[in-house]
């Protein structure tokens, strides 16, 4: 795995991965309503924590892949 330098860690397939416990273990709001509910899911709120939580990162991390792709459009089949 390498570190991505935006919070993401990127495995050796190319997948991005994020720390997300964290983050949600440290959330009063994520907490409060998986305690107020059913005990192991938060509600829209909580959800929108995580999301918080990956968004920026995930973006980051896709512009730079963006960035480090080849351009489109490569060598194709000659006359074609």
């Amino acid at each position: 795995m390498r570190s991505s330098g935006d919070g993401a860690l990127e495995s050796r397939d190319g997948r991005a991965l994020f720390d997300t416990f964290s983050g949600t273990a440290q959330s009063g709001v994520r907490r409060r309503e998986v305690r107020d509910g059913d005990g192991y899911h938060p509600g829209v709120a909580g959800h929108e924590v995580l999301a918080g939580i990956v968004v920026g990162p995930f973006l980051a991390w896709l512009d730079q892949r963006l960035r480090d792709a080849p351009p489109p459009g490569g060598p194709g089949p000659a006359g074609g």
